[in-house]
């Protein structure tokens, strides 16, 4: 017989087929109809307390649940229409922790509820106040980002498969902070100890160090040292540098959460090597100067000193030597070891078959 059920606005209607032998319900298969103007309403049918039902397609506007059971089993499921199913209970929510610029990582621990079927993770700038949802249907964390600078409150739900909704977890709190960190300048020349890279940074103090990248003739960059490059300074020289090589260089200014922040990058071209005599430093000198010069290949060196009158004082090295750049000292004594007096020096540089000369003075 049919029976109306009403459940607030909503109404339906049950229909029992019962199978009767002598006045006797029969153990067969029941066939509950269930006819609902709404198609969203819930009707969740169970036997003793257990869910036990199969759901199929009925006549228009219809569902079946046949139910596998005798009728008198059946009698206490056809009630008021309350929906047993509940909503569930709050998840434990664990931590809310800062990760990548802006984020924020969310962790609870999993329902257990079997109807559970995602979770609802709302988040507001003020303690109870949720402004955004973001929708869980797998795991138990998130990352939530392009959140502003500030302090953001989060609270997680459990949602089941009915839609329902559990109240909310305990609220966690967090504090975005965004470091703003700006390569101002950056500029890479060649000077005669190699490359030398000079930087200025606009930030906090939260800088932990810069990262020095450089990308030689094959075109893969690499950081140029192990370790950061301290965060006080403003410069580094590169001197392993090859002649004849296209480098390009860029520096990253690295926060405390270890994030980059990258300038430009900067081509370098190293000349190749020519043989060249610099000037001795310090000069004028007192006691002691020192004398640099580049070889542009392996070379026997000579590298002399002479007064203006063009007598030898000093033999400074005689040997052969690589490409490269050089330095040789003088400690102001000729070839037996006395002091030489003030006055103007004559210092010769001899590579195969080429000749450099140049004056330096020395202070008594």
């Amino acid at each position: 017989m049919p029976r109306a059920v009403r459940r607030g606005a909503l109404s339906a209607l049950l229909f029992l087929a019962v199978l009767w032998t002598h006045g006797v319900a029969a153990a067969k298969p029941i066939r509950l109809f269930v006819f609902n103007a709404v198609p969203d309403h819930t009707f969740i049918v169970k036997i003793n307390g257990v869910d036990h039902f199969s759901v199929y397609s009925g006549s228009a506007g219809a569902l079946a649940v046949a139910l596998n059971a005798a009728v008198a089993d059946i009698i206490s499921v056809v009630d008021d229409g309350s929906p047993d199913l509940q909503p569930p209970s709050p998840p434990l929510f664990t931590s809310l922790d800062t990760g990548d610029p802006g984020c924020a990582q969310a962790s609870w621990v999993p329902s257990g509820d079997p109807t559970v079927v995602g979770y609802a993770v709302s988040l507001g700038r003020s303690p109870g106040e949720y402004e955004r949802v973001v929708d869980v249907t797998a795991g138990s964390s998130i990352d939530v980002c392009s959140l502003e600078q500030g302090m953001h409150y989060v609270a997680v739900q459990c949602r089941n498969y009915a839609g329902m909704l559990s109240a909310y977890s305990a609220e966690l709190s967090v504090e975005i902070v965004v470091v703003s960190v700006l390569i101002a300048s950056f500029d890479a020349r060649v000077v005669d100890e190699g490359v030398a890279l000079s930087w200025r940074v606009e930030a906090d103090e939260r800088i932990a160090g810069f990262r020095i990248y450089r990308a030689g003739p094959d075109g893969i960059e690499r950081p140029l040292t192990p370790d950061l490059v301290a965060a006080v300074s403003d410069g580094y020289v590169d001197s392993s540098v090859r002649p004849a090589t296209r480098y390009s260089y860029a520096v990253a200014a690295v926060n405390e959460s270890g994030e980059e922040t990258r300038s430009f990058t900067i081509p370098v071209e190293i000349p190749a090597l020519t043989l060249t005599l610099g000037q001795n430093l310090p000069n004028p000198f007192n006691p002691a100067t020192a004398i640099p010069f580049v070889l542009e290949a392996t070379s026997r060196v000579m590298l002399r000193v002479y007064d203006v009158r063009g007598a030898l004082v000093a033999t400074l090295f005689d040997g052969v030597l690589p490409a490269g750049r050089h330095t040789v000292g003088w400690n102001g004594r000729n070839d037996r070891g006395s002091v030489v007096s003030s006055g103007t020096y004559l210092y010769s540089l001899v590579a195969g078959k080429q000749q450099l000369s140049r004056k330096m003075l020395m202070v008594r």
